[in-house]
């Protein structure tokens, strides 16, 4: 049985998989606009970090210089190389999910519907999935919890995934136990080439974060749009990756979200830091 599931799960997701790489997004795409320019900047000897302001944490610089090396090699172009890349990452870290729900002791009509779920909703955000690097984000914090019980690997994992985004850092509070050695040390093997290398410029993420408006795809820029409709007071900046809106209606929005978004953040912390330290509550802290 648990073969023949896996031979499933695997058939589902190269089928799923091809079907995204076949079918790129027709608009735009932060690979071809943005981190294209990027990887294109450090190859002509510009730094990250000292020489110009990069949103990023470094974990990323490998995901985006990558595709750039191989174009550069006339192996391939950027952005088919980039994609490329996501999918044998995605293949990576698939293959331990599947082992993780093939392995539940649970009944199979739930493994069936998690397999296919997993397979499927990709996609549905197919324009998104490979155009970014949210998906390995995600998944190295995936992985992280599935492998929670092994506290160095758990914790590599984890400040991995704050290496590609710094948005799971505050969960360190909730999934710290007794182990702040093992935290240290995972910290460590992540952080401490990039933080030698690259020391205090690498605020340089925050002082980029703090001082662009609201990116366009996300929910308060939606929010900005509706209002905007009747009142017609903002203009947006024809600027990749975030053409943001400017405007009164912006500058409200942005300092209620500055205010807000900690604060959600703080009292969830808050909310879950009395209670016992399990896997179901890793997973649950971790949706929220």
């Amino acid at each position: 049985m648990k073969r023949k599931l896996l031979l499933l799960a695997w058939l589902g997701f190269f089928l799923t998989r091809i079907f995204i790489l076949a079918n790129p997004p027709q608009n735009y795409s932060d690979v071809f606009h943005d981190y294209r320019r990027y990887a294109s900047m450090w190859a002509s000897g510009i730094t990250p970090y000292f020489e110009h302001l990069y949103e990023y944490p470094p974990a990323t610089l490998p995901l985006l210089y990558v595709p750039e090396m191989l174009n550069r090699a006339n192996i391939g172009h950027y952005y088919e190389n980039y994609r490329l890349q996501i999918f044998l990452l995605d293949i990576l870290i698939s293959y331990f999910i599947f082992r993780q729900i093939i392995g539940l002791t649970t009944k199979p009509a739930v493994k069936i519907f998690a397999l296919v779920f997993y397979n499927l909703a990709p996609v549905i955000a197919k324009d998104f999935f490979y155009e970014g690097i949210d998906w390995i984000f995600i998944g190295s914090l995936s992985l992280a919890i599935i492998y929670s019980s092994r506290r160095i690997l758990f914790w590599i994992l984890f400040w991995l995934s704050t290496g590609i985004k710094l948005l799971t850092a505050p969960l360190a509070v909730v999934f710290l136990k007794k182990d702040w050695k093992q935290m240290i040390l995972g910290f460590l093997l992540v952080w401490g080439l990039p933080l030698l290398i690259f020391r205090s410029s690498l605020g340089v993420m925050f002082v980029y974060n703090n001082e662009r408006g609201i990116k366009y795809a996300a929910f308060p820029g939606f929010v900005v749009e509706t209002i905007n409709y009747f009142t017609h007071s903002e203009t947006r900046r024809n600027e990749p990756p975030d053409f943001e809106l400017r405007g009164p209606v912006s500058q409200a929005a942005e300092k209620v979200v500055s205010l807000v978004f900690p604060l959600s953040l703080f009292l969830v912390l808050l909310y879950e830091w009395p209670k016992p330290k399990t896997y179901a509550g890793s997973i649950k802290i971790s949706l929220i």
